[in-house]
């Protein structure tokens, strides 16, 4: 069944990578553009519980960053390290820019999937702790937003 773009907000803010070029500088931090949209493409898959992401804080410490960070209208935080990439940043996975607009989109394709079979689904964010599926978009829109600013696209 499809749903309505209206349905996907997530979707019509990924069509700011229409404007990214693999030139682009970031504004702030080391990512160049393939590799933000990799790592947006890692947390969204997360998201659906493609993999296991880690708590990396207390419980009660995670509960006070959701409250302060997530379900606040503060934007995220510049140059916060992700604990993904303690070890830096992994490999490119798509051979092209090109190619990792599509696969991000398709990420946010399998979100909705996922969340529409399983409407009560619950992932682990490392700094925020179990989110549902408004967290989750919550969280994919600020962060989306903070990583499209960092290369102009917003």
């Amino acid at each position: 069944m499809n749903t309505p773009s209206s349905d996907k907000p997530l979707l019509a803010l990924a069509a700011a990578t229409a404007n990214l070029m693999p030139e682009s500088s970031p504004a702030w931090g080391k990512m160049r553009p393939q590799e933000m949209l990799e790592h947006l493409i890692t947390v969204v898959q997360g998201s659906q519980g493609a993999f296991v992401m880690p708590l990396v804080v207390a419980e009660q410490k995670a509960a006070a960053y959701k409250q302060k960070s997530l379900l606040s209208d503060a934007p995220l935080p510049k140059l916060v390290q992700s604990p993904l990439y303690q070890n830096g940043l992994p490999s490119l996975q798509y051979p092209s820019l090109a190619d990792a607009v599509s696969a991000l989109h398709h990420a946010l394709e399998n979100f909705y999937i996922h969340f529409n079979h399983s409407p009560d689904a619950a992932a682990v964010h490392p700094f925020f702790g179990s989110l549902n599926k408004a967290e989750w978009e919550r969280f994919h829109t600020k962060h989306f937003t903070h990583h499209f600013s960092q290369f102009g696209l917003l």
